[in-house]
């Protein structure tokens, strides 16, 4: 190695060094603050007694009377179309004969 080369070494050596030193030695200098619980208390309701309050008159009432079923009216007779007269094809076509191919 020359000297050139020895010097670069060194140069890489004694910045990682320093990298390590800031990695751990960096971080005791930061102070953090404890956070306040400043969190809101939530009261839970249990649904039984939502569904009981909102329901409270509803669930002892009687239910109206059923109405009166009345029969649908009969309905109307249908009467099959009358049949369709039969097909005529234009005497062009029926008079010319088909070639073998």
């Amino acid at each position: 190695m020359n000297r050139l080369q020895k010097k670069c070494v060194m140069a890489t050596a004694g910045v990682h060094l320093l990298l390590l030193v800031i990695l751990f030695v960096g971080p005791a200098f930061f102070y953090s603050r404890p956070k306040a619980d400043d969190l809101q208390v939530l009261d839970v309701i249990p649904a039984h007694l939502i569904d009981a309050a909102f329901n409270s008159g509803v669930a002892n009432a009687t239910p109206p009377p059923p109405a009166p079923v009345t029969p649908p009216p009969p309905a109307p007779a249908v009467t099959p179309p009358a049949p369709l007269p039969p097909k005529m094809e234009p005497p062009s076509l029926s008079s010319r004969k088909r070639r073998k191919h």
